[in-house]
C-alpha cells in the first residue's frame, strides 16, 4: 500500500510539474504575442505618421493670399458648426477664407496657418496648388495671354486698325 501511495505521489508531482511548465510556457507565449502585437501596432502607427507627414506640402503663397473672403451669411460653416480647424464658431466681424474647390470656410488665421504646412482642405482633402504647381499655372496663363495678344495683333492687321 505504501508503494501505491508513493507511486501516486510521484505521478501527481509529475502532472503538477507538467501543468506548471505548460502554464509558464503559455504565459511566455502570451507575453511574446502581446509584445509582437505591440510592435506591429507601433509599426503601423509609424507608417501612418510617415505617410501623413511625408506628403505634407505647403500651398503656394499666391494661392493662400488669393482665397476668397466671404461675407457673413455666405458660408455653410456659420450654420453647421464653425471652423473645423480650431473648432470655434464663426462670428460676425471675424475674417473668413473659403477654399476654392470645395467652398469650405475657416477663420482666416486658422486656414492660413494650416495651408502653410499642408495644402489640402482639412475637411475633404481637396488640394490647393503647391509653389511648383502655381508656377506652372502662372506660366500657362502667361502663354495664353501672349497667344491672345498675338491673335489680336493679327486680327488688327487684317482689319486695318492702327
Amino acid at each position: 500500500m505504501r508503494m501505491d501511495r508513493t507511486e501516486g505521489q510521484r505521478r501527481l508531482a509529475a502532472e503538477l510539474l507538467r501543468a506548471k511548465t505548460k502554464a509558464a510556457w503559455e504565459a511566455s507565449l502570451i507575453k511574446h504575442l502581446q509584445r509582437e502585437e505591440q510592435w506591429r501596432q507601433e509599426q503601423e502607427d509609424e507608417e501612418y505618421y510617415d505617410s501623413i507627414t511625408c506628403n505634407l506640402v505647403p500651398a503656394a503663397r499666391k494661392a493662400i493670399l488669393g482665397l476668397y473672403q466671404p461675407r457673413w451669411g455666405e458660408t455653410r460653416e456659420e450654420r453647421d458648426g464653425g471652423c473645423a480647424i480650431c473648432l470655434e464658431d464663426l462670428q460676425v466681424g471675424q475674417k473668413f477664407r473659403m477654399m476654392p474647390c470645395c467652398c469650405h470656410a475657416f477663420h482666416q488665421r486658422c486656414i492660413f496657418e494650416w495651408l502653410i504646412i499642408n495644402r489640402v482642405c482639412p475637411i475633404c482633402q481637396s488640394p490647393m496648388p503647391s509653389e511648383e504647381e502655381q508656377r506652372r499655372l502662372d506660366e500657362q496663363a502667361a502663354a495664353r495671354a501672349r497667344d491672345r495678344d498675338d491673335r489680336d495683333v493679327e486680327t488688327d492687321e487684317l482689319v486695318g486698325v492702327d
